[in-house]
């Protein structure tokens, strides 16, 4: 990982890594649909490594609903089960 000093901590192609705090539990699912639905428009082929268990559902749930609705599709994209990451604890 590098460090930029204007914009903080980078990874990869110098991407800044900005962390975000949220007030309310719930927000935290909807979220990360939005960014993953966002990613899905622009790269509708990409490969993304998804999470298991109970922590994602509020995420998949929000994607559910943008895929009936027909605001995004992941029909060209490739998904993984990001679970068997090496030193992750099994949810």
């Amino acid at each position: 990982m590098e460090v930029d000093q204007a914009h903080g901590p980078t990874v990869g192609d110098a991407v800044p890594i900005c962390p975000l705090v949220l007030d309310e539990p719930g927000r935290v699912g909807l979220l990360a649909a939005e960014l993953v639905a966002n990613r899905l428009r622009a790269r509708p082929g990409m490969r993304i490594a998804l999470p298991t268990g109970r922590t994602p559902v509020g995420m998949y749930a929000a994607l559910r609903a943008h895929a009936a609705a027909g605001q995004v599709s992941a029909s060209h994209a490739v998904a993984f089960s990001a679970r068997r990451v090496r030193g992750a604890r099994a949810s």
